[in-house]
């Protein structure tokens, strides 16, 4: 079990390692971008903005998956985290009944 608790761990460090990569090279693409900007480029945007449907949270929404949220990222993962490393006392007991 803890061999895949590592497995684990280990792929979740690289996807975020990705992540933060990925993170700053849109940064420093999007610096780059806005050095350049132009007010036509303002106006294409604007008019890309207005043809992209997008659902957009309002705060009653949050109010509402909030309850759902907030104990699994809060209390159920790092529950789970720490039993994957914790060693169950019970193991060893026989399964033959």
């Amino acid at each position: 079990m803890k061999t895949i608790a590592l497995i684990a761990l280990i792929l979740l460090l690289v996807w975020w390692c990705v992540l933060t990569v990925w993170a700053i090279s849109s940064h420093r693409e999007r610096v780059r971008l806005a050095a350049s900007w132009t007010p036509e480029n303002e106006v294409e945007y604007q008019k890309l903005e207005a043809s992209i449907p997008r659902y957009r949270m309002r705060p009653k929404d949050y109010a509402v998956a909030a309850p759902f949220m907030i104990p699994f990222v809060l209390l159920l993962l790092p529950y789970y985290v720490h039993s994957w490393f914790v060693r169950d006392p019970f193991d060893r007991h026989e399964h033959s009944a």
